[in-house]
């Protein structure tokens, strides 16, 4: 009775740790690298700017924004990754309905999905190939005028995807 009764508390102390250390690892931003970004187009003058946390190598790109539950305005992850080809997103334990801003080799917007639903399997792409994918808050592309066509201004290094 003793040795099954410390055989479930062993158990669901694994459990436990398990499940703390992926909602620490997800929740932190601050193992991430940020940078500070701008979309440029020619017909706006008052592009704002983002501070994005950035995912450049395939576990970052995997976690992404999973499990977290709120997103500021001017916030947002950059997914940088080691060529140009088709790239395709779900939302995966994702709490947080987003815009999703794909950008070329050159970081011009080449397509835009906007409002993607949360907590779904589903595959979303523009199909189109890109490099860098921005994520941000559901409605903010619309709000500050984030076009196709426009350019990704960035601060900072972006580390070369992995």
């Amino acid at each position: 009775m003793i040795v099954a009764a410390g055989k479930r508390l062993i158990y669901l102390w694994a459990i436990v740790s398990v499940v703390c250390c992926v909602f620490s690892a997800c929740a932190d931003p601050a193992k991430l690298p940020t940078v500070s970004a701008k979309f440029v187009s020619a017909n706006r003058s008052d592009a704002v700017k983002f501070d994005l946390e950035v995912c450049s190598n395939d576990r970052e790109r995997a976690l992404g924004l999973m499990y977290r539950r709120s997103l500021p305005e001017f916030s947002g992850m950059l997914f940088v990754f080691p060529v140009e080809q088709q790239h395709s997103f779900w939302m995966k334990n994702t709490y947080i309905p987003l815009d999703m801003v794909f950008l070329d080799s050159d970081m011009k917007v080449v397509g835009i999905l906007e409002n993607v639903p949360p907590l779904t399997e589903a595959p979303r792409s523009v199909r189109k190939p890109s490099q860098f994918v921005v994520e941000l808050g559901a409605g903010i592309t619309r709000k500050h005028g984030v076009t196709e066509g426009a350019r990704m201004e960035v601060e900072g290094v972006v580390p070369a995807g992995q």
